[in-house]
């Protein structure tokens, strides 16, 4: 992200720069680990694959009763391809590069102006992809009005992390919590106009306030699974559930669904299992008026045509 004109290799004078005015664009000029070389960097996550994205709609009530919205995309992990190492004035280590997964975490409001609220290799939160976020907002129901209690929370469910130094795969069935804040960061009646900026700290998740839920959840380690938030109803007595669904690790892919209660401190209960999970059957059971199938002791699921009222906890 240096000049157009000159060569983009990492650890030569395209890169390196003195000062921001050096770089070209959008992109910063920052100081290089612990030495004293300075490179241009794009301020935002680097490229990346199987990383998870959430989104939170924050709000601020103004004094005369208006409404401002903010919606922030919140970006963590994945895997990068390291490719080259700084040695002196020169890049080396292998042309293809390596897989890594990466732990950090960013926030943006519109998209192009990103901010790392978590940095990299913290040893706080292992790096993975394939993993799932949520953003869960607690409430409560007082009467018809719904009411808000408590700050938004990130919620990060298992993945795969890789180590290339001894180049193996880990699965995780780990739940990980952040606490965010839910006003916006740039609200016009507090006197900010630049809405593509994060304006004040108070705004930000902080980056050491990362708390695991539990490291080994009743459901299998896994990676590559889907997780939907069921916020709280009338229709499902105002219990906030998350589902989570399928997934693969080394050895199977599942086709099993779990539902964790956030109310209490409830386990995660398998709602559609199949028999050799290892876990008490509960699915459907077949009867003359409910469409289920199954194929054979690693396939259960309901056929195309199937209600999906039928796919719920009895």
């Amino acid at each position: 992200l240096s000049e157009p004109s000159l060569p983009k290799i990492v650890g030569t004078l395209g890169s390196k720069c003195y000062r921001t005015s050096d770089c070209y664009g959008i992109s910063e000029c920052r100081g290089l680990g612990n030495t004293h070389e300075k490179v241009c960097v794009c301020p935002m996550f680097s490229p990346r694959e199987h990383h998870s994205v959430a989104v939170q709609h924050r709000f601020k009530i103004n004094d005369d009763s208006s409404v401002f919205a903010e919606d922030v995309i919140y970006v963590v992990g994945g895997f990068i391809n390291v490719k080259h190492a700084f040695c002196s004035n020169r890049s080396c280590g292998p042309s293809d590069g390596y897989r890594l997964a990466i732990d950090d975490a960013w926030m943006s409001s519109d998209g192009r102006n990103w901010f790392q609220f978590k940095p990299a290799f913290s040893l706080l939160f292992v790096g993975r992809g394939g993993h799932t976020s949520l953003i869960v907002r607690p409430s409560y129901q007082l009467g018809n009005v719904s009411k808000i209690d408590g700050s938004d929370r990130l919620l990060i469910l298992g993945g795969e992390a890789l180590n290339p130094y001894e180049l193996n795969t880990t699965y995780l069935n780990d739940v990980w919590e952040v606490a965010l804040p839910t006003e916006p960061c740039c609200v016009p009646s507090d006197g900010c106009t630049d809405e593509s900026r994060i304006h004040n700290e108070s705004c930000l998740p902080s980056a050491t306030d990362w708390e695991v839920i539990t490291h080994n959840s009743e459901w299998p380690a896994r990676a590559f699974h889907t997780s939907v938030y069921e916020p709280s109803s009338s229709s499902n007595q105002f219990l906030h559930r998350i589902y989570l669904m399928g997934g693969k690790n080394a050895t199977r892919d599942f086709s099993d669904v779990w539902t964790w209660n956030l109310a209490n401190d409830a386990k995660w209960q398998c709602d559609f299992c199949s028999d050799d999970a290892g876990i008490e059957e509960k699915h459907l059971a077949p009867t003359s008026d409910q469409k289920v199938a199954k194929r054979s002791a690693t396939d259960a699921y309901l056929c195309i045509d199937s209600p999906l009222s039928w796919m719920k906890k009895f």
